[in-house]
């Protein structure tokens, strides 16, 4: 088997809104004056980055689920990652679904019949034997093809390099892997979701919760913290180039597991 493709070419949080985002936003309200009930509404953004920054480096696990669009093309990421190393999950682009599981310090990634579908578009060496012989197949880090397809996640499967970049106010993107197997930044991604320049925009119900709400209105960014105690983060809206949301929920560890040799590709 060759290797493949990029399944995804763009940033992942630059999530776009799906349905079920977006019938949600009714409850996202106009945001208010800051409160003494919400005392992180009152802080600088310079100080709500740092908030951000400690709350995490207590963390334990945080689940990252949303959806964007860009340029025509559609994605979406439903990860969890542990603190402990382990992450599982799912990123889909253009109704191509990978799943991704990290446990022992080996990432396995599953070949589904949609993605091999995908590349076979542009990958002659997929022939319907060849996708019959491994679709629902895993491969692991520890092969080639598993090696490519697992750096194609990035950040993805870490918990301190993912929220790391993400508190640090960098780019959050998803690297590419073209035919060559070497994983490059996308020049269509360079805008990502960036947590610097946030300016204090008051209060927001979220989902009946009280929010903080901060804006970086150069980047089209919505960040909504906890508006008390450890200032976590949310939700996070981006609109312009990238438009979209991604939802965050924080310390609910997950155990994950090894597949099943009989389902792991050797070949």
């Amino acid at each position: 088997m060759s290797r493949t493709t990029s399944l995804i070419a763009a940033s992942t949080l630059a999530a776009a809104v799906t349905a079920g985002v977006a019938a949600g936003s009714s409850h996202y309200a106009s945001p208010s004056a800051p409160s003494s009930a919400a005392p992180n509404a009152g802080l600088s953004g310079a100080q709500m980055q740092s908030a951000f920054k400690a709350a995490i480096a207590k963390g334990t696990a945080v689940h990252v689920k949303g959806a964007f669009k860009q340029t025509g093309q559609t994605y979406s990421l439903d990860v969890n990652l542990d603190k402990n190393g382990q992450a599982q999950g799912e990123v889909t682009q253009n109704g191509a679904t990978l799943p991704v599981k990290k446990v022992n310090g080996i990432t396995y990634v599953q070949l589904t019949p949609s993605f091999l579908k995908q590349e076979a578009a542009t990958d002659p060496s997929l022939t319907p034997e060849v996708i019959d012989s491994v679709q629902n197949k895993w491969v692991s880090s520890q092969t080639t093809v598993g090696k490519t397809l697992a750096a194609s996640f990035g950040d993805l499967t870490d918990y301190n390099a993912f929220t790391s970049m993400l508190a640090g106010g960098n780019a959050t993107t998803m690297p590419s892997t073209p035919a060559s197997g070497t994983a490059t930044a996308s020049p269509s991604s360079s805008s990502g979701i960036q947590l610097d320049n946030l300016t204090a925009a008051g209060t927001a119900s979220v989902n009946g919760q009280t929010m903080a709400v901060y804006k970086n209105a150069m980047e089209g960014t919505t960040a909504y913290f906890a508006a008390s105690g450890p200032a976590y983060l949310d939700r996070l809206a981006t609109s312009g180039v990238e438009t979209g949301a991604a939802d965050f929920v924080w310390n609910k560890p997950v155990t994950v597991t090894p597949p099943p040799s009989s389902e792991i590709f050797t070949g």
